[in-house]
């Protein structure tokens, strides 16, 4: 065999190109060997020539088709749009995977679903396409046979049944959107939130950020590890945020059971009891979903932490019942008609005397260590 279809099939085992390139390639070189004088030259001339030959031949294919090879874009950039036929009806689900690229989800005003696809293929077989059926959308391809993939949505203002949103190392993002179910996903980057009206709500990340504005929920659950939690004006029933290593901070919500849990991070909490954000309920009648909309009188947090501090505060007119504690630097507490059972330097328990009747009404449990609570 000669050195041109040698390297030809080195070059498709290695897979730097694939079976077709490979194919129109070794029409190039007959199979006899070439003569031994031109084998022998390691000099620049057969041999050089012969590689000169190859990356012509694989640029003259690329330039032709346009870098497309059986349909598909291999070794650059790819863009792909899809859009839907007029929406007429809520939206069952959209589902959208990506590699390494963010995923990005927006409402908007007009009545299609748009989907813009960049992605970047190993191999010249690689496919993506968006399957549509049910009411179902979802982008499908080999996750092994790309480098990164990246999305850009649009959806109708419609309801959504389930928004999956999913990534590696790149941001997910969603705005502007009513759903029932919400499921958003990465690792080693940022997941952000505004505008989300949706009974069920869950983001998980790892080393990154998790922010959150505007939100209208039932049950909340924000997980990431080694970065902060940030959420701004959130109407829930519960909510669950935890971290670790960083801090998690909350301002302007109206939450019936809070549940914060960090360590090496302080947390902080502003304006516990904003009854001023009003809930619209997103689910559709009969839905299996359990109401969360009407408001509690009595609010519930329970904050916990470790070698940081705790600083919550409150409105003037909210009557609470305190439990806080701490292993070194003391528990402060400036809260008027304030009724202590127990005191110490590092723990208090007590309430207002008002508790039992007031409209409103804050339960308080903060524990830390090596730091102080701050309560005001």
């Amino acid at each position: 065999m000669n050195e041109g279809r040698m390297k030809v099939l080195e070059m498709l085992q290695e897979g730097k190109i694939g079976v077709e390139e490979a194919m129109g390639l070794l029409k190039q070189f007959p199979e006899e060997d070439a003569p031994r004088e031109e084998r022998r030259d390691s000099g620049g001339g057969f041999l050089s020539e012969l590689g000169d030959t190859i990356s012509g031949a694989i640029s003259d294919a690329i330039d032709a088709s346009d870098g497309v090879f059986g349909g598909w874009q291999h070794g650059r950039k790819t863009t792909k749009e899809f859009v839907s036929d007029p929406i007429t009806a809520d939206i069952a689900a959209i589902k959208l995977l990506g590699k390494n690229g963010p995923v990005e989800i927006r409402g908007y005003e007009g009545n299609q679903v748009k989907i813009e696809v960049k992605y970047n293929a190993k191999r010249g077989d690689a496919q993506v396409f968006v399957r549509e059926e049910g009411g179902v959308f979802e982008l499908l391809y080999d996750y092994n046979a790309l480098r990164w993939l990246a999305v850009d949505c649009l959806v109708p203002n419609v309801l959504v049944g389930q928004i999956h949103g999913e990534s590696k190392n790149s941001k997910v993002e969603l705005y502007n959107i009513r759903a029932e179910q919400v499921a958003l996903i990465t690792k080693n980057s940022k997941i952000e939130m505004g505008n989300v009206n949706a009974p069920q709500i869950v983001a998980k990340t790892r080393n990154a950020n998790i922010e959150a504005k505007n939100l209208q929920t039932v049950n909340l659950d924000l997980q990431t590890g080694n970065a902060k939690i940030d959420i701004e004006n959130v109407k829930a029933k519960i909510a669950r945020l935890t971290t670790s290593n960083a801090k998690i901070a909350t301002e302007n919500v109206d939450i019936e059971q809070l549940y914060l849990k960090t360590s090496n991070g302080n947390i902080k909490l502003e304006n516990m009891f904003n009854e001023a954000i009003d809930y619209v309920d997103a689910r559709p009648e009969g839905s299996q979903y359990p109401p969360g909309a009407a408001p509690a009188t009595e609010r519930i947090i329970e904050a916990q932490t470790s070698n940081s501090g705790i600083t919550v505060n409150l409105p003037a007119d909210v009557a609470v019942d305190v439990q806080a504690s701490t292993s070194n630097a003391g528990v402060e507490c400036k809260i008027p008609n304030l009724v202590l059972n127990e005191f110490s330097k590092n723990y208090i328990n007590g309430r207002t005397f008002d508790y039992d009747t007031h409209p409103r009404r804050l339960k308080l449990s903060l524990n830390t260590s090596n730091a102080a609570v701050k309560i005001r």
